[in-house]
């Protein structure tokens, strides 16, 4: 049973929880246990109210089975399975808006997707006051829509706007970012869930309380969403956020715009026309190739937490910081805000280590502004800094993390220094993007325990970090800090330590080909345009200038020297004058001088067409990619798709870059690189792996 029932004065308390599981999902078996509990529940006498809530440590519902949903997705007939599974929890949901007795739901922990649907559908709503508390709608990131009724529910609850800003981001809100937007009616203790939930629950029956509750509900919505009233007002809103998801995105994600669209459509309707049209809405987009490779995404960022196997990591109580510059500051960030450790910051300058902590400070206290997290909570995340120009707090830390510039022998001389200062079980990560693990642990007292951890820029928000083992890394280390990253809220890849790692080796194919156009008289706009309309969040001009032609140059020689014999050298690299046309503008921001670009090159555009330039591009990540497959830099073509969405910015949609190679297929995808090599060169050069895999009908990806 993944339910059961216990009374208290009065109050039936229908507790979630699925034995088998550690986390609550809404799969069909809940769906249909849940309705047939409060239809034993309807006819029960000496039940007065009942509250729905979960005894499990880890939270309420995390959502739908996504079990289910995959599936669904993968199956012939998802459309068609995607509208009765909708319809399913549907039903159970008007069971419990209309159940005769008063329902409350107590959440704590993870309360998303179909877990909120549940808690939209009680009459109210008490959430447990604790940092892992988050209610929230975040379908749109597999590719769907609410289909249990929340795309009904929430516009009435929190008003049209408030639920469309929730419903399009993704948002999750903790407890007090719930109750100031009408999402819940009540905050507690955790401890004091159940008893609140019931009094709540008593106070139902009587209608005074009820309108209370209903106009509190009221005077939590901002004024101008009271206003939102009227059906051409709500119109508008509708159509200005369409407007803002095509500006975003393109049409690259249905989801969304079919989300809008039927905002839009039934706005005002009955409840059963609305369901009835989510329903559908939600077999449709389980029917796309988006939702199913956003589907298999989540899966591999959950693979991604057991990557070492046979080890297990050392549980980090406290974290250090060595180099608090630009990149380290930035990773001490989700140290303190996300995992929660005490962070000690180490440099050599005093101002360094002052920009370091306003850096914390302005993350955390702009959290706060944004009503995030709680002022007094900003102000505690913030004092788990502690900055010196020592090395002391370094004898208690059991990771520490090393972020001084990639200078191989001041990184050695610095990790010598920090063996010194820390137990001889602590673990020292490197965080570099050009320099070998192996090297960097040479003449190590201890390089078992030295491994690398390669933060992306901004590191307090990109999602991925490269774990490489160097030649004698114990398995323990790399376990310690793969658990480390997911507790920082990113998504760990273990990759080989050779040059360039996984991304960089994939990632400067496609720069490198972006300069060699340009110097053939292709504008900066045409190029920059062929990789947005793929679906990239910028194109590869303007990221070289977002990275910096510093750091470019540097790793690009890195990358020529180890891969020579596919890669070609853009003659632009070698000016010295290259990076006057990437200056910085007044306000900080990168800018490219396409005029100056073009004076260098002195040619007009060629006019090959956009077709060329796109397939240039990427056809070079793909080539690349298949090469770090066949070298073992990645265990499997998964790892690397999940690693090439989240530290490049490949478009999700697409599911990652071999998968892209699967849409395309073999056989197509090899008459491609024969054209290529043919008339730009013979880095397109087909590779025996893809000729292999086009003669035998195989695919690059499992699933």
């Amino acid at each position: 049973m993944k339910t059961r029932l216990e009374m208290k004065d009065g109050v039936a308390h229908l507790l979630l929880d699925d034995p088998d599981k550690k986390v609550n999902t809404l799969g069909g078996e809940m769906v249909e246990e849940i309705s047939s509990r409060l239809d034993e529940l309807a006819g029960d006498g000496g039940v007065k109210a009942v509250v729905i809530r979960s005894p499990k440590p880890t939270g309420f519902l995390a959502g739908a089975d996504i079990d289910e949903l995959k599936s669904i997705a993968l199956s012939p007939q998802a459309e068609e399975g995607g509208t009765r599974a909708s319809r399913r929890g549907q039903a159970l949901m008007d069971k419990v808006e209309d159940f005769p007795k008063p329902v409350v739901a107590a959440v704590h922990g993870p309360c998303l997707g179909g877990g909120l649907e549940l808690a939209l559908a009680a009459q109210a709503r008490v959430a447990g006051d604790d940092p892992s508390t988050r209610l929230g709608l975040p379908e749109l990131k597999l590719g769907i829509l609410p289909g249990f009724g929340g795309t009904y529910r929430l516009p009435r609850l929190v008003g049209l706007v408030g639920a469309m800003e929730a419903i399009l981001a993704s948002k999750t809100f903790e407890a007090r970012q719930a109750l100031k937007r009408g999402l819940v009616d009540e905050v507690a203790a955790v401890e004091q869930l159940p008893g609140v939930a019931g009094r709540l629950a008593l106070s139902l029956l009587q209608p005074s309380a009820r309108g209370r509750l209903l106009g509190r509900r009221h005077a939590a919505l901002p004024l101008g969403q009271r206003l939102m009233g009227a059906p051409g007002l709500k119109s508008l809103a509708v159509a200005k956020a369409r407007k803002q998801v095509v500006s975003r995105t393109g049409t690259h994600y249905p989801a969304p715009l079919e989300f809008l669209e039927l905002l839009s459509s039934r706005l005002g309707s009955p409840r059963a026309a609305h369901l009835d049209a989510e329903a559908r809405a939600l077999g449709r987009l389980l029917a796309t190739p988006v939702a199913a490779n956003l589907i298999r995404l989540f899966f591999l960022g959950q693979d991604a937490k057991r990557q070492v196997k046979g080890a297990k990591g050392a549980r980090v109580e406290r974290a250090g910081i060595i180099g608090s510059g630009f990149m380290g500051s930035a990773i001490a960030i989700p140290l303190a805000d996300k995992a929660g450790l005490p962070v000690a910051l180490k440099d050599t300058s005093e101002s360094v280590l002052g920009r370091a902590l306003k850096k914390g400070w302005d993350f955390e206290s702009g959290r706060a502004r944004r009503r995030q997290v709680s002022r007094l909570e900003a102000e505690r995340r913030f004092h788990l800094f502690s900055p010196s120009l020592g090395w002391e707090g370094f004898s208690r830390v059991d990771v520490a993390i090393e972020a001084v510039p990639e200078i191989l022998d001041l990184k050695r001389s610095i990790m010598a220094e920090a063996e010194a200062a820390m137990r001889p079980d602590a673990v020292i990560a490197s965080n570099t993007s050009t320099l070998p693990i192996t090297s960097l642990a040479e003449g190590a007292r201890h390089p078992e325990r030295i491994v690398g951890m390669h933060f992306f820029s901004p590191a307090e928000r990109m999602p991925l970090v490269e774990v490489i083992p160097g030649g004698k890394s114990s398995p323990q280390a790399l376990a310690t800090v793969v658990d480390l990253a997911l507790r920082m809220g990113k998504t760990p890849v273990v990759v080989a330590d050779r040059p360039g790692f996984l991304v960089n080796r994939i990632l400067f194919p496609y720069l490198l080909e972006s300069l060699l156009m340009l110097e053939e008289g292709i504008p900066v706009a045409r190029v920059d345009k062929a990789a947005v309309d793929f679906g990239m969040p910028l194109g590869p001009v303007k990221l070289i200038a977002e990275v910096g032609v510093e750091v470019t140059v540097k790793a690009g020689h890195v990358m020529l020297k180890a891969f020579g014999d596919h890669l070609a050298a853009p003659r632009l690299m070698e000016r010295p004058d290259f990076a006057q046309a990437f200056a910085k503008g007044p306000d900080g921001k990168a800018r490219v001088n396409p005029a100056m670009i073009s004076q260098w090159v002195g040619k007009p555009d060629p006019g090959i067409p956009d077709r060329d330039i796109q397939d240039r591009l990427f056809v070079a990540m793909i080539l690349e990619g298949l090469r770090c497959l066949k070298e073992g830099i990645v265990a499997e073509a998964g790892m690397l798709d999940l690693a090439m969405v989240f530290g490049t910015g490949f478009p999700p949609f697409r599911g990652g870059l071999m998968r892209e190679a699967d849409r395309l297929g073999a056989p197509a995808l090899l008459q491609r690189c024969r054209e290529l090599a043919a008339q730009y060169g013979p880095r397109f050069q087909p590779l025996p792996e893809l000729e292999e895999k086009a003669q035998n009908g195989g695919r690059f990806c499992q699933a």
